[in-house]
Parts: structure tokens; sequence; C-alpha cells
């Protein structure tokens, strides 16, 4: 898949469907993947239960009250490779919130595959003791294989849920219909993340001082408060329009890639937040993003992640941050926020800093763009803007 970059009315806007990573001099794309799963397994009639799964309560092991845990956010994988070895991807990890990807099956159609699996999710002990999990995501059943080697291959679902743990070394195990996997994990005390002590250091004075102060820019009440869309050629289109407050942009079909601009808001330092919500049924990736300049913040929807880099007229440079939340899902409305002054910006996601940016190599920003992008050729997602405020910090008086 081909990561495609564009300049528009002098704003660089990205299609960012997953990681670009740096290999033999050239950009990669890389998708988060789930683990690979165990062969052989033969289909078993699940029962359903339901769509979001909670254990009993059963303690969880060493527990630490949860108020205690920082807002972080890990991604273990149960991993199998098909003779016998499984472990945990990473085997060490900071104490808080842990996701658990693992897969199931090797089933010879994919009709069988959905019978046996149902609406049943992975349980979780640790040392015995069932923990309380909750389910996010579960894929539709996808070819699987360990290569062109592999004697097994067959139908499978990757699934994902939540559960907690306080430091400690753990013997995990999940056992899902008839397929048992284990591994050790060792939780290591909590510890804060540089990059999001850096933003918070920086975007503090800044939200302060607007704390009380009417935005220069807020809201779509109406289009003639200067809102203007632009698709990927420089049209504006039927897809993009403002109901009942709203930004709604519809991407995907014969429309990849749509941002819409404001020409009085072109800023140089400036704090801009948003609402954003993400709807589609679409297997393809696709995302919200904010641009100013070079720069841009994207979520990436399949992925549960998010992503800023800086994107020149041909391509897109490797990452300045990037990272996993299980709380950027579809149908969910985020809270998007940017705060840039000059060569340097933070972002926040649901009033929780994420990540710091000092480029003092590149021209300051002017003005931004609220954009959508997606994959499908097929199919039309709905993203939309809503309770937009931005500030113009060149108006505000007594920053440092």
């Amino acid at each position: 898949m081909a990561l495609i970059v564009l300049l528009v009315a002098g704003v660089i806007l990205s299609r960012i469907p997953g990681r670009v990573e740096i290999a033999g001099g050239q950009l990669q794309l890389v998708t988060p993947t789930p683990a690979t799963t165990q062969t052989g397994v033969p289909p078993v009639q699940a029962t359903p239960t339901g769509t979001v799964s909670t254990l009993a309560p059963t303690a969880t092991p060493r527990p630490t009250a949860q108020a205690a845990l920082p807002p972080v956010v890990n991604r273990v994988d149960f991993m199998d490779d098909g003779k016998g070895r499984q472990w945990c991807e990473p085997d060490t990890v900071s104490a808080g919130r842990i996701v658990f990807w693992r897969g199931v099956g090797r089933w010879p159609t994919a009709e069988k595959a959905r019978a046996a699996v149902g609406n049943s999710w992975p349980p979780i002990t640790a040392d015995g003791q069932s923990l309380v999990v909750k389910g996010l995501e579960c894929s539709d059943v996808e070819w699987s294989t360990n290569g062109p080697d592999d004697p097994a291959p067959g139908w499978a679902f990757f699934a994902s849920v939540e559960a907690q743990l306080a430091p400690g070394v753990y013997r995990l195990s999940s056992q899902w219909l008839q397929d048992l996997k284990t591994c050790t994990l060792t939780v290591t005390e909590p510890v804060s993340s540089p990059m999001a002590d850096q933003a918070r250091a920086f975007a503090e004075p800044f939200l302060k001082a607007i704390a009380n102060r009417t935005p220069d820019l807020d809201d779509f009440s109406t289009a003639d408060k200067g809102w203007r869309a632009q698709d990927y050629d420089g049209q504006g289109g039927d897809e993009v329009s403002i109901e009942n407050g709203q930004l709604r942009i519809l991407v995907g079909g014969t429309r990849d890639l749509t941002h819409v601009v404001n020409p009085a808001a072109r800023f140089r330092n400036f704090v801009l937040a948003a609402d954003v919500t993400a709807k589609s049924s679409s297997s393809r990736p696709y995302s919200p993003q904010m641009t100013w300049g070079v720069y841009t913040f994207v979520l990436l929807m399949h992925g549960n992640a998010w992503v800023t880099r800086p994107c020149g007229a041909h391509d897109c440079e490797p990452d300045y941050a990037s990272g996993y939340d299980p709380d950027i899902a579809d149908s969910k409305t985020m809270r998007m926020m940017v705060i840039a002054r000059g060569s340097e910006f933070a972002l926040y996601l649901n009033g929780k800093p994420l990540a710091y940016v000092k480029d003092s190599a590149r021209l300051p920003a002017e003005g931004f763009t609220l954009a959508a992008s997606s994959d499908d050729t097929k199919q039309a997602t709905l993203i939309t803007y809503d309770n937009v405020q931005v500030w113009n910090l060149d108006n505000v008086p007594g920053l440092p």
C-alpha cells in the first residue's frame, strides 16, 4: 500500500494508514498486526457471551488501586510459532492498563470459524486467577499462515481485551475455545512518559492563559464563518457539509482525502481543539487528522494509534512520535488538541498530553486544516468535527 502525500493550497496533507519506518533507505509502511496463531486447532462450538465480556470479578493478582496507576497503555501479544514455543511480546511492561492481543484457530472454512467463535472473547488468567477483562476489538475471520512452508494454514480470528496488572511477575494463560496460549510477563513499577511530561510543561502556561478567554474562532454554527472545503484536487465537493453545528466529511469511494480550511484563521501561534468522531464499517484504514504547515497529528483508527510526523511535498519523514491508545476507536468521540508556538508544539488527546516536539529547522506553520482520509475505494466513511475552538496566542497577553 503506497503512502500518498499531497500539497494543497500550501498545506501538506498525508494519508497515513499505518506506521512508516526506514528500511534500506526507503520509507516502508508497517501496519500493526496481531500475533501468529497456533496451528491445527479443531472447530468447537462456542457459547456466545455478548459483544463485551467481563469475567467473574475474582481478585486481580497483587492488586494495586486503579487510581494510583498512571494513564499508561501497553500492548502485549500472545505469540505462538506453531512449533510449541509461546511467549509474550513484549515480555516486560509497566503497570497500568494493558491491552492483550491474541489469535484463535485454524479452520478449513470461514463459515466454520465464525460458527465456532461466535461472540466469545478470550479469557486471561494470571497465576491461576481470572482477570477482569473488557473486550475491545475482534476481527472478522482472516486467512492465517506462518509462511509458504506452513503445513496447516487456515481461517482464524484475532481479538484484544484490556486488563490491569500491578507490578510483579505473572504466568499468563489464555484458553480460548481449544486454543491455549501461555507466557510469562514482567510488570514493572509505573513510570511517567518523558514525552508526555515535556508536552505538559510546554502546554500548561498557554492552557492556563486561555482557560477563561473566548476563542478567536469557534464551532460550525454557520458556514459563513469562513470554513471552506477542499479535496485532493483543490476543489470543494458535496462530501463536506455543516449540519447542526457539526462539520461532516465523507471520504472513501471517489474521495480519499478531504480537508477543511478557514482563511480567517491563518495563525502562526495557536491552540486548536475539536471533538472528532469517525464512523465506518470499512475494513480499510481511515483517519481523522489535523495539519498545520508540514506537521500532522493523525488518529489511525484501525490501529488504535496516533502519530505525528513532518511531511514534505513528496514524502513524509520518520515519526516525531507515535503511540497506542485503545480509546482511539470507531464511533467514539475523541478530543484532539494542538498547542503550537513557533518551532514547538504539543499534542493532547482526551485531555492527556501525548507528545512534545521542537523542530527549529522548519518554518513556523501558518493556519491549519481539519482533514479526513480513507483507503476504501468503494465504501464511504463519515468523520465529524464538533465543538471546535481556536485561540490566537499572539492576542493573549502575558505569555512566557
